[in-house]
């Protein structure tokens, strides 16, 4: 049982949290590796696949770091409140008995006079701080992770090969929602431009909105695909 204990705490809660920061974190890592790169590889093909490529290798960095924190406080930790129950039971041992008396003999034996007991002698300061009972600690209750934030859906409209029939349908639709439109780029893909509409807060919501507006399109999230700012 404190095995199964142990490995939840030192391998499986630090990976989970982790991989929420390195989640929470992927957007602010691409933008900072986005603004670090000069302005002739930003404008080039290969520019968002060695942005995604260098925000993983960050992510994966942040997952490592977590766990060998964890393991580090949990080596710490754990010597500590295992020793303390062994301290408690050496200190609260319990003294031996004393050795019984000898039986009395039937004939009168002369006995001499019995001395004065002596005194026992005082405990110094360091013996009655080791006699003394140590006081209970509280109980530690861990919290448990937080839970991640659900990743934002899109609705895609259509997906084009050139950059301009892309922004000539976000153009044309734009007005006709509430709601922003988008063009991504999604650099591994035979047609790369996507016209999108959203965010969405659920893949609930966005197909509730599908349905009301009567669109033919099917929602999404934003893996591997970069928003343009017209």
């Amino acid at each position: 049982m404190f095995m199964s204990y142990s490995i939840l705490i030192r391998v499986v809660l630090p990976l989970l949290i982790g991989y929420w920061i390195a989640r929470r974190t992927r957007h602010l890592i691409m933008s900072l590796v986005l603004r670090l790169m000069p302005l002739k590889v930003r404008l080039s093909q290969k520019a968002f696949a060695m942005q995604t490529r260098i925000t993983m290798i960050v992510g994966v960095g942040i997952i490592a770091a977590t766990l060998l924190a964890f393991n580090y406080a949990y080596v710490r930790v754990v010597p500590m409140t295992a020793e303390a129950p062994g301290k408690a039971a050496q200190e609260l041992a319990p003294l031996p008995a004393p050795a019984q008396t000898p039986p009395t003999p039937k004939q009168p034996v002369i006995e001499p006079a019995p001395e004065a007991p002596a005194a026992a002698p005082e405990l110094r300061e360091p013996e009655k701080a080791a006699v003394a009972v140590p006081k209970p600690q509280p109980y530690f209750n861990p919290q448990p992770p937080p839970v991640p934030i659900e990743t934002p859906v899109y609705l895609q409209l259509s997906a084009f090969r050139n950059y301009e029939s892309a922004w000539a349908m976000q153009h044309r639709v734009a007005p006709h929602y509430r709601r922003p439109v988008w063009v991504g780029h999604h650099t591994y893909d035979a047609v790369p431009y996507k016209v999108l509409i959203g965010p969405f807060r659920s893949r609930r919501a966005a197909i509730e909105f599908k349905k009301a507006q009567r669109l033919k399109a099917f929602p999404r999230t934003l893996d591997e695909i970069r928003l343009y700012q017209s």
